[in-house]
């Protein structure tokens, strides 16, 4: 696909460069996440643990479309941009790894910045489907959601329902969410509030395998988790313009809230 103007692949540089800026600080080490740091790894495989990580790393891998309920009526149809989400950690993750013998667990950060890439391609009138993703070192997160419009009046609010869907693997945690939701919104002429809500569904597993002599086990353990979301954001989006722009606060039931922002361009 070929860029309308020069100025387009600046701007995809920019949108790009927002989420790759963010990776070292997670990557690095601002999650401890590495079953050697722990005294003994196996205390990793305790309800606690391995209940909390599952949340934790289901709720930050949860893929966040930073998208409202209409579709553009130009049908244009496709967009890239990066996204940079800040997700506060729950206290219980905190005292979770403290439990196990973490003994900087005290010093974790409140919230952390994840990163990711955006592709977002329209079908039609009333469908379109999202994809996002980022790999880095020991943390990958691949995701995507569906969305139907059920509703997109010329003259107030329209609504739609959308259902995402994230693998995510930090660590000793690899997680999967689902996560249905619906969202409305008020197309105005140059941006577009919406707010909306669901349910995360998290399953996952810690692993311990390359911390545990061989011939020890158990070397995993699986659990899940589930909790409500709620969103409010905005969307810029003026027609003809190169740059779009969502801002987004989403409430988190599970403790882990989070405040993010969008940007992109329309290909």
């Amino acid at each position: 696909m070929e860029l309308r103007s020069p100025a387009r692949a600046v701007a995809a540089g920019l949108a790009l460069a927002t989420g790759v800026a963010a990776l070292p600080a997670v990557a690095d080490g601002t999650l401890p996440l590495d079953p050697s740091r722990f005294p003994d790894p196996s205390k990793l495989l305790s309800d606690a643990v391995v209940s909390s990580s599952v949340r934790t790393v289901g709720a930050l891998g949860d893929h966040r479309p930073y998208d409202p309920a209409s579709l553009s009526p130009d049908g244009a149809g496709f967009e890239l941009g990066a996204e940079v989400s800040l997700v506060h950690v729950p206290a219980a993750f905190k005292t979770a790894l403290s439990d196990a013998g973490l003994t900087s667990a005290s010093n974790l950060p409140d919230a952390v910045p994840v990163p990711r890439i955006h592709l977002r391609k329209r079908f039609g009138k009333a469908t379109s489907i999202g994809l996002s993703g980022i790999k880095y070192r020991n943390y990958q997160i691949f995701g995507g959601d569906v969305k139907f419009v059920m509703a997109q009046p010329e003259e107030g609010p329209g609504w739609a329902l959308r259902l995402a869907y994230s693998t995510a693997t930090l660590g000793f945690v690899s997680t999967t969410t689902i996560t249905p939701q619906f969202v409305v919104s008020r197309a105005l002429d140059f941006f577009e509030p919406y707010v909306g809500g669901g349910w995360q569904l998290c399953s996952g597993k810690v692993d311990i395998s390359s911390a545990t002599p061989a011939g020890l086990s158990p070397k995993s353990r699986t659990g899940s988790a589930s909790q409500g979301i709620g969103f409010l954001g905005i969307a810029y989006k003026p027609k003809d313009m190169l740059i779009q722009f969502a801002l987004e606060g989403a409430f988190n039931t599970g403790g882990a809230p989070t405040l993010g922002v969008r940007t992109g361009i329309n290909l």
